[in-house]
């Protein structure tokens, strides 16, 4: 649904702006998201995909553990519930959204509609760095790796309004570059 839902979005911009050059950017689950609704033919200049998830697995456990590790520092010998319902710092985690993470695997995406896809890490991570350089066949792909002083993926940042401007700029440099 979120998938069709991007590209009901392409289309609208498309039709409202009268522009074919439309770049998509997506952050973490999102940029996915935006390389899974990519292989669809859509018009896409550009795909920039800023620290995507590599495995679902891998970040529902990830989540979890973040989950549990706040609640232990805010609640004093919190402990989890065994039948509780699964959440990640109060947001639910459904079970259409656990089975959807579970089948995430970003090693399987194997097109893109877009020309140019443009993969921007937070910091290096030699596995996602290995998918990304052969993830879209026929097309440039490019990874680029923008350290950032934020913390804004992690503990500490939590519920701040922290974002890393580096990576920020590296994003509306892509947007401004030609394909």
């Amino acid at each position: 649904r979120w998938q069709r839902d991007l590209r009901m979005a392409h289309d609208e911009l498309v039709r409202r702006s009268g522009s074919s050059e439309v770049v998509w950017v997506g952050l973490r689950y999102g940029a996915n998201l935006a390389l899974a609704a990519s292989a669809w033919p859509v018009k896409l200049a550009r795909l920039i995909l800023w620290d995507p998830l590599p495995n679902g697995r891998e970040y529902l456990a990830e989540l979890a553990e973040s989950h549990a590790a706040y609640m232990r520092w805010e609640l004093d010998r919190w402990e989890p519930v065994p039948d509780a319902p699964p959440q990640a710092l109060g947001w639910p985690i459904t079970d259409e959204l656990r089975r959807a993470l579970e089948r995430l695997d970003i090693s399987r995406h194997q097109f893109s509609s877009a020309r140019h896809v443009m993969v921007i890490l937070s910091h290096p991570d030699a596995h996602i760095e290995s998918i990304a350089s052969r993830m879209v066949e026929g097309q440039t792909t490019e990874v680029r790796i923008v350290p950032s002083q934020s913390p804004w993926n992690s503990d500490e940042a939590l519920n701040s309004t922290l974002v890393p401007i580096e990576i920020v700029n590296a994003i509306i440099e892509a947007v401004k570059e030609p394909c």
